[in-house]
């Protein structure tokens, strides 16, 4: 890891081509990447519903 830290400190050029290269590749991408405005979501849902006729919300 540090030789490759040394390696762009002395080729700076080297490195400003690589993160340009990095950065127009990641907006190549975003242009591209599929978008939906409403995606379909499937919740898988279960409800239980009980009733205590009679009951106090304390004995609930």
């Amino acid at each position: 890891m540090d030789s490759i830290l040394n390696f762009f400190v002395r080729q700076k050029k080297l490195a400003l081509v690589f993160t340009v290269s990095v950065i127009a590749v990641g907006l190549l991408a975003l242009n591209n990447i599929q978008r939906d405005q409403f995606p379909a979501v499937d919740f898988e849902v279960m409800s239980i519903s009980t009733a205590y006729p009679g009951a106090s919300p304390e004995d609930v």
